[in-house]
């Protein structure tokens, strides 16, 4: 008899001032970029003359997760804009690191304020003009099928689906690149994290 599949959810609404670091791991690549956990929630903040570094080129601050996900997951994040002016060139979202798909809140001097998403390299999309400065986004995989959310008037849409098999870390993020960042400081929160996923591998089991 085959074995049955191992799910387990991961939840966490961050009220400590410590990091569960068997549950997380904190990047912060470039300079002027912060990352703290404090009242309840993960607060990322990046300066206005913030330049890019580390291995890929990129300004980030960010949670990831110590478990890793080869198989069926669903995740979600809570996000709170609270210095976010416009044009500051910066993403801040949901991610499967190393499975290539993203969702969240972006700023963009060329394309104003939306949500977007993608699964490269065969499917992006996203929400033009919208002014939402908290919400919930959403990454998904069924069966090898990858697909980005955002909760947008109450309910789920897609903004991107495509197959993408491997394993995955998931986390949530504020990033820009030297070419993108407008050079505009900004915060932004995140809280309520949750995920439930299928045979994860993780340091606490």
């Amino acid at each position: 008899m085959p074995a049955q599949p191992r799910w387990l959810t991961i939840s966490d609404d961050f009220p400590d001032l410590v990091v569960d670091q068997t549950v997380w791991h904190v990047i912060r690549t470039g300079t002027e970029v912060d990352v703290t956990q404090a009242d309840g929630r993960v607060e990322v903040s990046i300066g206005a003359g913030a330049v890019a570094g580390g291995p890929y080129n990129v300004i980030d601050g960010h949670y990831g997760s110590q478990c890793r996900f080869p198989s069926d997951f669903d995740a979600q994040v809570d996000f709170t804009l609270i210095d976010w002016p416009e044009s500051n060139g910066v993403f801040a979202g949901l991610n499967a690191f190393f499975a290539d798909t993203a969702v969240g809140r972006q700023s963009s001097i060329r394309w104003g304020e939306q949500y977007t998403a993608w699964v490269v390299p065969v499917s992006n999309g996203g929400i033009p003009g919208v002014t939402d400065t908290t919400g919930t986004v959403r990454i998904a995989r069924s069966n090898g099928v990858m697909s980005a959310y955002v909760l947008h008037k109450g309910q789920w849409l897609r903004l991107a689906t495509g197959r993408k098999t491997g394993t995955a870390v998931v986390g949530f993020q504020a990033m820009s690149t030297n070419d993108d960042f407008g050079h505009k400081a900004i915060r932004v929160a995140f809280d309520n994290f949750t995920i439930k996923a299928k045979d994860p591998t993780c340091p606490f089991q």
